[in-house]
This record gives structure tokens, sequence and C-alpha cells, in this order.
């Protein structure tokens, strides 16, 4: 999902909130017309809630198939839901910078290979682990947790862009990592109280420690990308999203172990 970042200035932060169908049409394949286009960079402040309409779609298929095949099943299909909804945007930018970041000597040449379709060693490892951790993580919980698991993790991973737009510059002028803008504290506020009041409904006070891991975890992401790239690219956000939501995913199954 790459986009002309020329009209943009992706070093300022947005002003105010930005428009939520904007956000969905960069998130999702689900269709907005022109509204995707009118300001892919500054509808940051949507994400988390994007996120909540994704796990929508994977609990809507944990519940129509868990009757007929078991948790493990419908787990399954449930992630693969979120997946198709998405687009595999979160999980092909993972596969990227796993790629990338370990298969090149230097950041030009890391930046090269991530740009490169063909799925390497690296990726094929990152992708596999960590689809097969989230089906693993949501399979172990019955249908209450897995909501509520799911719900968190979708929620919260998504405000790994943001983060990361904070801790890395773009590592490229053209792009989804140069397009991004950090948002304004409206922004701010709307995607981190979004994560935190669907994580309390969720889980209770533990959504404070969950939304500080996310945001942990993504800011390890971007300081890596810096390091290694120079900077964000498009895949350096999917990449944070699924790395981000894993963690959430499994702070919450740890919680309700612990709980239980």
């Amino acid at each position: 999902m790459t986009m002309n970042a020329s009209k943009h200035q992706p070093s300022h932060p947005s002003r105010g909130v930005g428009d939520p169908r904007a956000a969905i049409g960069l998130l999702t394949r689900v269709p907005v017309g022109s509204h995707a286009a009118a300001d892919p960079g500054g509808s940051a402040a949507w994400f988390p809630a994007v996120g909540l309409f994704v796990a929508g779609a994977g609990i809507l298929a944990y519940a129509v198939s868990v009757p007929w095949f078991g948790t493990s099943v419908a787990a399954i299909l449930a992630v693969a839901t979120t997946v198709m909804v998405t687009g595999a945007f979160h999980e092909d930018g993972l596969a990227d910078f796993a790629d990338g970041v370990w298969g090149g000597d230097t950041p030009a040449r890391r930046l090269e290979i991530m740009r490169d379709s063909r799925l390497g060693t690296y990726g094929t490892v990152a992708l596999v682990g960590e689809l097969a951790l989230r089906v693993a993580l949501l399979s172990a919980l019955d249908t209450g947790g897995f909501v509520q698991a799911l719900v968190v993790a979708e929620t919260a991973g998504r405000l790994a862009p943001l983060v990361v737009a904070r801790v890395a510059p773009p590592a490229r002028g053209d792009g989804q990592g140069a397009t991004l803008r950090p948002p304004s504290a409206a922004g701010w506020t709307l995607a981190v109280g979004t994560a935190l009041v669907v994580g309390a409904a969720a889980v209770g006070v533990a959504a404070l420690g969950v939304v500080a891991a996310t945001v942990v975890i993504a800011g390890g992401v971007g300081w890596l990308a810096r390091a290694r790239l120079g900077g964000r690219t498009g895949d350096v956000l999917g990449a944070a999203v699924a790395v981000s939501r894993l963690a959430a995913l499994a702070a919450v199954v740890a919680w309700e172990r612990i709980g239980a």
C-alpha cells in the first residue's frame, strides 16, 4: 500500500483527528471511495477504532464456526478473517521487515530487499511464527476470553504506527512511511483513549499494562527500524502492528490464566 507523499509534510503532526473513513480505507479492504485519499496520513487517531471493527469481523467468524468445529478451528478461521479484512497488510509488512532487517549489509540494501515481492527465510519464519502464536493463544480461551483478547489486541495493537511515527523518521520520500503524520494532541487523546476504554471494558485495570506493553514493543520496532533502515516505511508500520498486537494478545491471555 504505497502512496505518493510529495504533497504531504510527514514531519509535522496532523491537525485535528482526521477522517475515520480514511483510516478504514488505509487499514482494511472495506471500500470507502475517495475518502481514503482525502487525508491518507492524518487519520492515525482512528487506527485503534478500526482495530475494533477488525476484531468484530473475527468474532463473528468465531461465533459462527465454533459450534461446528470447536475452538481450535474457529480460532484459525477468526484469524484468517481478520487477515482477509485487512488485506494481509500487517502480515506482509512483518514478513518484508524481517527479510530486510536481517538480510542486508547496509540500510540501502535492506530497503531494497524489503521492496522485493519474494518471501525470504526470515520473512517466512516471522510470518508463520506470528500466525501460529496468534492462533495458539486464541484457541486456548473460552468464548468470553476469546472476545476479550481479540478486541483488546486488535485495538491496542494499532497504536503501534503512531508510536513508530514518533520514534523513527521516514526512511524514504514515498510510501506510507513518509505519508503518515504523527497525530495532534487531540488525535493522541482519541487514539490512546479508545484503546484504554475498550481495554478497560474488556479486561479492567489490566488494560493499562496491555497498552503500556504495546507502546514499548512498538517503540522497540521503531528503534530497530531507525538503526537498521534509517527510519520507517509502510512495512515497518505493518510489522509494528503485528508484533504489538501479538504482545497485547499474549498479555491478555496471561492475565486471563492468572486470574483464573
